[in-house]
Formats: structure tokens, C-alpha cells, sequence
């Protein structure tokens, strides 16, 4: 009999005993030992089987009566009761109680897939030390001893698994040794996710790990820390890593990885998550996708109280980062933590959304976005914000670019379509819409003048670039170019672009040659034709259309007009307008339908809105004159007018918009529309702003005393000098680039 059993504990009638096979009503084995610091019944019945010399576990059981091919705690538990041993409470509360989805032991739980007992696990040294079967072996989070700081193993000295109906507990079913002797025994433990798991069953003093110790249940810890650790060893990888099957994330390396963060407290957590995401997006893996990857997928599948924590790091995140999604939208318009979403700061500076993006590319903020990831919630610190908003005070324009470096607009458009010279933003529709920064500037003329020499005064056949303007024939870039390609190097006589001396383009032989070149092409070009017809050009292009009027081979890049067709063409055909004078119709009636009504043959084309000419004979018969309106003979308004488009026809400066009240010339582009309207009374010739990019004028600009009106011998030097006025009127206004009436996007 053992000495303890004198202090045996009453055995509850509801469980059953096991008796010897003679029916003596002794204890199973002749052998046995009371219940030691958490050892469970599985672990007590085979160190009883040890004690008894008996070779197998599982065939101490099967005698029995129980089930040797799979060992259970329940049954261990009853098989152990049998003994009159004490501490039988002890041994009650390490016994796992084993459920559908839980395991219960020592006042704690796990869920089933954290706990085994299907291959023994031991410590050698703590065999070594004290020869029996700790519970918490049979968790494969236990992976480390920290007393001895050796791996749990689960296997002899030869690599073979130790079954669990081997009893001893100092040698393998082989004969190997499984202790291990010699092993120093730290006290305290080494603070590590195994002393934690002792201090949560009460082995050890409870260690202090806020982030674990507001979870009740150690199955939601264990699943806590192997999800950190798994993030911290592979968190930027596109791929989901598993645990014992991804090459590196063997449980043990996991789980050390996740407790050193997770001990660290929330702040660890956090860095760890700004550090997965700091790689994920330098190496393009949160491109179009989200912000953490796998890590979100992974998170999502989980269930336990361990989720808020992580949750709440991973928004942390996102906050300090900016880099928000639908997700946290809310937090994205609410501006949390400071942030300025890109809506509220482009509404502040009157951009656009899509326009405040590049911008913020463009100056490093951002990084450039493609496909579906262009539609990110991006936002700006408040340094950030302050950034953007200085650097878009300190813009110029392309006009302001100039005066920057000392050259003329069209010299930096010609730098920019060589590409030397790049723009930073485009904002707005206007002629101001191109933005350079100051610093952009200076590095670009620095560059430029790294490769120069100053000289006190510039040499023949040289003049300062500012002096250069951009032609067809002239690139200022170009000129600049060849001159920074010389051994000498480039000249210049001062400290800004504009002083760098290029050849002088007006110097060059080439480029008078070319010049005259310009002017060999044969026959008129649109405008010119028009001028001499006394219409718009849209007339000229209905007289193509109609075969009336024929065209020479191309010269360039546009047809050009024969001049003896059009003269053939004038003979018969009158412009309309020359007519209204004689119907007495009101301003912007259709004279050629009211000459059309009184059977005046009119030319009509189905593209033209009105009409397109008048048959010059037809209508002398109905309207009973000797003379066209703009015969010079007949000394009117409409002759004086027609006189006045022939001298303007060599000046390809002007062109004639219409005729309805007078003359109506214009710019090539439109910027200047002056109206010419001569007063045969007065003796006068004024010229009226009336359209274009400039404030108009209700008053002449100019007003042109005329006597010669009176006598159409005079008409020729009258003409030059309303040519020259023209001509005067052309260089003289500057031409508006800002439209405030109009709401254009801009910097502030």
C-alpha cells in the first residue's frame, strides 16, 4: 500500500474505480504517486504506467477497459481516481476539459486547434529535473521551456516522435535519453510568450501585458499574438504567410516575433503597422489595393476580442499615415488628427480635385497613383497644407517667367517646347494658366550660365537674348544651344538669361534668303482674297465650293487663290452688303433675300447662313443704277471702303470680319477688332475698339481727319495713312490676359 493512501480523498459515487482482475477491491497498480505542479490525468496515468514498470500506455488502459488507441483525459481522469492519492483537486483542475471548439484547464481555455496530445511534448531539462508531464506541453504554443530556454521537443536524441503510450520518462521506446541534465534553471522565467501562458495559470507571478491582459480568453491570445508575429516577419509580403508551412514562420520564430511586439505595449503595435505600410507602399504592393494587404483578409476572418485592439492600431494608422479609404471616409472629411482632405483645400484655392493631386505629386507630397488607385482619399498635414498653399502664392505665369529671367514670353515658350524648360502646373484656361516656380527658374538659368563668360560689351553680330524674339525662322533655344556648344564657351554681359548674347538673327544671310522665300508662293492666300473681294473668308470658301473661283496648287499649308480668277469673279459678282444702302432696310436684315424678293439673282449656298454674292448687272436692272456701290467713281462710303481694302491687302496683320456697318478688320487672332468708319460730311476716318481680348471702346481711338474724302484722287494717300494708323493701333495696346469677369481656376 502507498504511504499516501491513509490521506485518500472519498471518490465520487458517479464515477467508476478500477479494481485488479482478482476482485480484492485494490487499486489498479500496486504503485502510485500523488498529483504533482501541473500534471493533467493523461500525464499522471502514464507516470503511474512508469512506476509500475509496465511497457505501454495504451495497454495499461485497453486491460481497463478504456481506449487505448487514443488516449482521453476524461477516461485518464476516472483511471486516476481509482488511487487513494491526495490533491485530487489539483489533478481535476490541470485535466483538460475537451468541447466541440474549446479546451479548459487550470482556469483557462484555448480553442481545440491550440492544444494536442497526440505526441508527447516535453522539456529535456525539466525531466531531468523533476520526471513527469506538464500540461501546458500539450500546447503547441508552448514552444520554448522558460527555465531552461530550450524547444520543446517531441522527439528522442535519434529525430523520432515519441508516441504518447510510451511511459517513461527518461528513455524513448529506441532507448535514447530524453533528459537532460546540467541545464541552469532560471527563476524567474524568462519573460517570453511562455512565461506569460505560466502566469496566466497561475505558475507564475502574472506578468504585465495590457494589450493581452484585457482578453479573458488565452485562445484569443495566442491567436493575437501569432497574427503580430506573423505581420512583423512577413507583413509587406503579397502573400498570406502560414504558420509551420510558409519557409520562415515556423510557430516558435512566429510567436516570439508577435510577443516581443505585443509585450512592448500598443505604441509597438503601431510603429510595426506604419513600418508594413511604409514597405508595402515603397514597393508598390499597396498600388490599387489596400493599405495593409493580407493583413486586412486575415483580420476580417478572425473572431475573438483580440480584433478590436488591432482594429483600432490599424485605423491609428491610417489616421497618422492619411492614406484613408472608403473604409474611413468619415474620418477623411472630418479631418481627423488635422488632416486636410484634398476637397476642403482644393475648394480653399479654387483648384480642382484631380488638379490639387498632381500638384501634390508634383512636389514629392503624394506619390503618383494609377487605375482605380487614383481615386484614394488623399489629405494633407497642416505643414503640408501651409506647403501647397506658399508655393502656389509664389507661382508665375509664363509672362511673370519672363521678366524673371530677363526674356521676351515667346523666348520661355520656345525653352519650353524644347523641353529644357519645364512647366510645374497648368492651372486655369487662360493665357496665365502656365505656372513655373521661382526655384525652377533660377535652377534653369543657372545651369545656363554655368556654361558662359561675362564679357563688358557685346562683340559684332551678337545681341543680347532678350533682344531675341521667337519667328518660324528664329528658335531663341536653338540659338542659346549652339552657342553653349562652343569650345570657348557662351558670351554674355550680365547676370540674367536675357543677357546670354546669341547671333543676331536680322545678321544671319540665311535668313534674309529665307525671308524672301516666304513670299514666293503663288497666287493669294484666304485673306488676302477676301480683302480683295470686299467679303469674309467664308465667302472665298463658298466660291471654292461652288467652282467659281479657282485654286493653285498647294504651297504650304493651305490652298492658295488665283489671282486672275478672282478678278474674273469680281467683274461679275458684288458683295451683298454693298446693296443695303439702296433697299432701306433695317440694321441686320438679309439684304440678299430682300434682293432675291424683287428679282435681283442672288448666289445662295446651303453651308453659308446667308447669302453669298450679288450678280453686279442684275442688280443695276432692278434697281435702276449706272454704277456699282463701290465703283470709285461714284465717290461713296462703300467705294472708299472697297478702296481701303486694296491697300490693306499686302498687311497680313489685318483681316476683314464683315461689313454690316462699316468695316470690321481684325487681328490673325482676333486679340485687337477695330471698326473703320469713315463720315463723308465730317471729313473724318474713325477707328473704334470693338471686340477682342481688350476693353472696348464706345469713343474713336482714333480718329483720322480725312478732306481728301471729298475727292477720290486723294483716296491712295488717305489710304496709307489709315494703313499706318492700323499699324500704330497693332503695337501699341497691349492685349488683356485675364478675364475677371469669368470664374477660371487659380492659385490664390
Amino acid at each position: 500500500m502507498h504511504p499516501d493512501a491513509q490521506d485518500q480523498l472519498p471518490v465520487s459515487r458517479a464515477m467508476r474505480t478500477f479494481t485488479d482482475l482478482k476482485g480484492r477491491d485494490e487499486p489498479p497498480l500496486p504503485t502510485w504517486d500523488a498529483p504533482k505542479l501541473g500534471e493533467p490525468a493523461h500525464g499522471f496515468v502514464t507516470r503511474l504506467c512508469w512506476l509500475a514498470r509496465r511497457s505501454s500506455v495504451a495497454a495499461l488502459l485497453t486491460g481497463h477497459g478504456l481506449g487505448g488507441r487514443d488516449i482521453k483525459p476524461s477516461e485518464c481522469l476516472e483511471f486516476a481516481f481509482s488511487f487513494p492519492i491526495r490533491e485530487k483537486d489539483a489533478l481535476l483542475a490541470a485535466t483538460p476539459i475537451v468541447e466541440a471548439n474549446r479546451v479548459a484547464f487550470l482556469g483557462q481555455a484555448v480553442r481545440r486547434r491550440q492544444w494536442q496530445i497526440s505526441q508527447r511534448r516535453f522539456c529535456p531539462a525539466c525531466l531531468a529535473e523533476n520526471p513527469y508531464h506538464r500540461v501546458w506541453w500539450d500546447l503547441p504554443a508552448f514552444a520554448r521551456c522558460p527555465y531552461h530556454e530550450l524547444d520543446i521537443a517531441c522527439t528522442d536524441a535519434g529525430g523520432l516522435a515519441l508516441p504518447w503510450w510510451s511511459p517513461s520518462f527518461s528513455h524513448s521506446p529506441t532507448g535514447k535519453p530524453l533528459q537532460r541534465f546540467g541545464v541552469p534553471h532560471r527563476t524567474p522565467p524568462v519573460p517570453s510568450l511562455e512565461a506569460y501562458i505560466l502566469s496566466r495559470f497561475g505558475i507564475e507571478a502574472r506578468a504585465q501585458v495590457p494589450l493581452l491582459d484585457g482578453l479573458p480568453f488565452l485562445g484569443d491570445v495566442l491567436d493575437m499574438v501569432e497574427l503580430v508575429g506573423r505581420v512583423a516577419l512577413g507583413g509587406a509580403s503579397r502573400r498570406r504567410p502560414v504558420v509551420n508551412q510558409t519557409n520562415g514562420f515556423d510557430r516558435a520564430r512566429v510567436l516570439r516575433a508577435g510577443y516581443d511586439i505585443v509585450a512592448k505595449g500598443e505604441d509597438a503595435l503601431v510603429a510595426l503597422l506604419h513600418r508594413v505600410a511604409g514597405e508595402r507602399a515603397a514597393g508598390g504592393g499597396g498600388r490599387g489595393k489596400t493599405l495593409f494587404g493580407w493583413i486586412e483578409q486575415a483580420i476580417s476572418e478572425e473572431d475573438g476580442e483580440h480584433v478590436p485592439p488591432l482594429r483600432r492600431a490599424m485605423l491609428q494608422v491610417v489616421i497618422e499615415r492619411g492614406d484613408f479609404s472608403p473604409a474611413t471616409g468619415g474620418e477623411w472629411t472630418n479631418g481627423a488628427a488635422g488632416w486636410v482632405p484634398v476637397p476642403t483645400l482644393a475648394r480653399e484655392l479654387g483648384l480642382t480635385d484631380e488638379r490639387l493631386r498632381r500638384i501634390s505629386e508634383t512636389l514629392g507630397i503624394h506619390e503618383r497613383q494609377f487605375g482605380s488607385a487614383r481615386s484614394r482619399y488623399r489629405a494633407f498635414t497642416p505643414d503640408q497644407a501651409d506647403f501647397v498653399r506658399t508655393t502656389l502664392s509664389s507661382l508665375l505665369d509664363r509672362t511673370g517667367a519672363a521678366e524673371f529671367l530677363g526674356v521676351s514670353r515667346c523666348t520661355v515658350g520656345a525653352f519650353l517646347s524644347s523641353g529644357e524648360l519645364k512647366l510645374f502646373a497648368v492651372i486655369g484656361k487662360d493665357e496665365a494658366r502656365d505656372r513655373f516656380r521661382p526655384e525652377d527658374l533660377l535652377a534653369f538659368q543657372s545651369g545656363i550660365m554655368a556654361g558662359t563668360r561675362i564679357i563688358s560689351e557685346a562683340p559684332p553680330g551678337f545681341k543680347p537674348l532678350s533682344q531675341v524674339r521667337r519667328t518660324c525662322k528664329t528658335n531663341p533655344a536653338a540659338l542659346v544651344a549652339e552657342e553653349l556648344q562652343r569650345p570657348d564657351g557662351a558670351l554674355r554681359v550680365g547676370d540674367r538669361l536675357g543677357d546670354v548674347l546669341v547671333p543676331d538673327p536680322q545678321a544671319r544671310k540665311d535668313m534674309a534668303a529665307a525671308r524672301a522665300a516666304r513670299w514666293v508662293h503663288p497666287g493669294l492666300s484666304r485673306a488676302a482674297a477676301a480683302k480683295m473681294f470686299g467679303d469674309c473668308e467664308a465667302v472665298i470658301d463658298a466660291f471654292v465650293r461652288a467652282g467659281l473661283l479657282k485654286t493653285l496648287p498647294k504651297a504650304g499649308a493651305s490652298s492658295r487663290i488665283c489671282p486672275a480668277s478672282l478678278n474674273g469673279l469680281r467683274e461679275r459678282w458684288a458683295p451683298v452688303s454693298i446693296y443695303k444702302g439702296f433697299l432701306g432696310v433695317a440694321l441686320g436684315a438679309n439684304v440678299g433675300k430682300c434682293l432675291s424678293s424683287r428679282g435681283v439673282r442672288v448666289l445662295e449656298q446651303a453651308l453659308l447662313p446667308r447669302s453669298v454674292a450679288v450678280e453686279r448687272a442684275s442688280a443695276r436692272a432692278v434697281l435702276g443704277i449706272d454704277r456699282d456701290p463701290d465703283d470709285p467713281a461714284t465717290g461713296s462710303v462703300i467705294a472708299f471702303e472697297t478702296a481701303l481694302l486694296q491697300a490693306l491687302i499686302p498687311e497680313l496683320s489685318w483681316s476683314l470680319a464683315g461689313r454690316s456697318s462699316g468695316l470690321r478688320l481684325r487681328t490673325s487672332k482676333a486679340e485687337i477688332v477695330v471698326l473703320v468708319a469713315a463720315d463723308l460730311d465730317q471729313g473724318v476716318v474713325d477707328l473704334i475698339l470693338a471686340g477682342g481680348r481688350m476693353d472696348r471702346h464706345v469713343d474713336p481711338v482714333c480718329r483720322v481727319p480725312a478732306p481728301e474724302l471729298q475727292d477720290v484722287r486723294g483716296w491712295p494717300a488717305l489710304t496709307k495713312r489709315i494703313v499706318a494708323e492700323l499699324r500704330q493701333l497693332r503695337s501699341s495696346y497691349k492685349v488683356r490676359t485675364s478675364f475677371p469677369s469669368e470664374n477660371r481656376a487659380g492659385p490664390p
